[in-house]
């Protein structure tokens, strides 16, 4: 004869948590093909599963490679002044984010937010009718008032 027992609190406990970790496993997989396979060792740690080895798989998978692109940023920084070129030094990271935020100072000293896209297109005929169409296609593609676009001409020296 077989008796059936209802499960304690503790094998639910330990049930909930087995699924959980092969969730955490399967979901592993999905997220370190994005560059975000750091998060199941993580999770993992909050499980309190096997703390030694999710410690050393946070530090391959996070640490290691965040402490290169800071070494990365440094180098960059340290090295770009030092580059001269015809149009002066390389910007550092600084300079580079400096400008991609678009950020910049009004005559009272307040700091604003602009987006700006900017590009050059050089061509030996210019269409005006063309470019005039192009410009209303824009504006309304990015939701814009207005599209400024300008042409001048130049001397190949």
């Amino acid at each position: 004869m077989t008796t059936l027992t209802e499960p304690t609190a503790a094998d639910l406990g330990s049930h909930r948590r087995e699924r959980a970790i092969a969730v955490i496993t399967r979901l592993s997989r999905w997220l370190g093909l994005i560059g975000l396979g750091w998060i199941g060792p993580l999770l993992r740690l909050l499980m309190r599963d096997n703390p030694r080895e999710q410690l050393a798989a946070l530090r391959d998978g996070l640490i290691v490679p965040l402490a290169g692109i800071g070494l990365f940023l440094f180098a960059w920084g340290a090295l770009a002044p030092q580059v001269q070129t015809s149009l002066g030094a390389i910007p550092g990271p600084a300079q580079v984010w400096e400008q991609a935020t678009g950020l910049w100072a009004d005559d009272q000293g307040v700091v604003r937010h602009d987006e700006l896209v900017s590009f050059e297109v050089m061509t030996d005929n210019l269409d005006r009718d063309w470019w005039r169409d192009y410009r209303e296609q824009l504006g309304q593609r990015f939701r814009q008032e207005q599209i400024v676009m300008r042409a001048s001409s130049f001397d190949l020296l």
